[in-house]
């Protein structure tokens, strides 16, 4: 049973463009290394329905010339999923911040193949939100931000 199949919409980029971008936000902007950038195992379905709104790279632009380096080597490591399952089962309670960019898909298909386990991390914390405004889902009629309004089900999980 794939549920999440169902009831996602897609990103605002596909999921490689965003691997790529945290990437280089991480390693070239920042000059952090070793913080590990995981795919979602339900990215692909995000991946058809992205709206591109801001261009290839979500940034117009702006991150792809950046940097011509391509990061591929996350994609040999685990899943966000079960990455996520693992450290938080693992790691001492409250030490633990998970910084969700996008749609919360991931974090709702952990919450339901670990019930609870998402209660061990000292802190989540998600891009998304719109407090005074309409939000900004261009191809819904949803006033909703982005990536809540792009999996609803996930952001209210």
């Amino acid at each position: 049973k794939q549920w999440y199949q169902r009831r996602v919409r897609g990103g605002n980029i596909p999921a490689e463009a965003a691997f790529q971008n945290t990437s280089r936000l991480l390693r070239e902007v920042l000059k952090i290394g070793d913080v590990p950038v995981y795919r979602s195992g339900c990215s692909q379905f995000n991946d058809q329905h992205c709206s591109l709104f801001y261009g290839a790279d979500g940034h117009k632009g702006v991150l792809s010339a950046l940097s011509a380096t391509v990061y591929d080597a996350e994609y040999t490591q685990p899943t966000s999923e079960s990455f996520l399952t693992n450290i938080l089962t693992k790691s001492d309670p409250n030490t633990i911040t998970i910084v969700a960019i996008g749609p919360l898909t991931n974090l709702a298909k952990v919450q339901d193949s670990s019930p609870g386990v998402l209660a061990r991390a000292k802190q989540i914390v998600i891009m998304g939100g719109a407090i005074y405004e309409e939000g900004n889902c261009p191809k819904t009629k949803m006033a909703s931000e982005y990536n809540l309004g792009m999996d609803g089900l996930a952001a209210n999980a």
